[in-house]
């Protein structure tokens, strides 16, 4: 992972760069995304899914157990700020004061995105594999066996 630190509200920019070990000039600012389409999540899509081979996916939980993630916060009057994160552990805050070391700190953490590989499937594949995984993985902590899930 590369460490990058924003200098000008670009913390996705340098979250996602970091994650992949991407150069940051490679990864679009968010200005960018809203300047080209309606919506900037469409762009941020299109861009993970053609250049990192990987859909992202909003998670609005703290089940991310050792995931890689990044974590996205807001706070009224302010703009979001987006960190790396692994499971609930803060990894790298991409703004330079770095004060934020755990999800559970703060109250205005709303969500986090997981990128999913895709490995050559449609979306859909690749979302419905993602949730049929996450849903194995649950159903065994719960100890729910194989017969009683269907």
């Amino acid at each position: 992972m590369i460490k990058y630190e924003s200098t000008d509200n670009n913390c996705l920019q340098c979250c996602i760069a970091g994650m992949f070990d991407k150069p940051l000039d490679d990864v679009p600012h968010v200005l960018d995304w809203k300047e080209r389409y309606p919506n900037w999540y469409d762009g941020f899509h299109n861009f993970s899914l053609i250049f990192l081979n990987h859909v992202p996916v909003a998670v609005v939980d703290d089940t991310l157990d050792d995931l890689f993630h990044i974590a996205v916060f807001s706070e009224v009057g302010r703009l979001p700020h987006c960190v790396i994160a692994k499971g609930m552990d803060v990894v790298w805050d991409p703004h330079p004061s770095n004060k934020i070391a755990s999800l559970a700190d703060t109250e205005n953490w709303e969500y986090s995105i997981v990128f999913v590989e895709v490995h050559g499937l449609t979306l859909q594949q690749a979302c419905q594999a993602s949730y049929v995984q996450w849903a194995k993985e649950k159903a065994d902590e719960a100890g729910i066996t194989g017969e009683s899930r269907e």
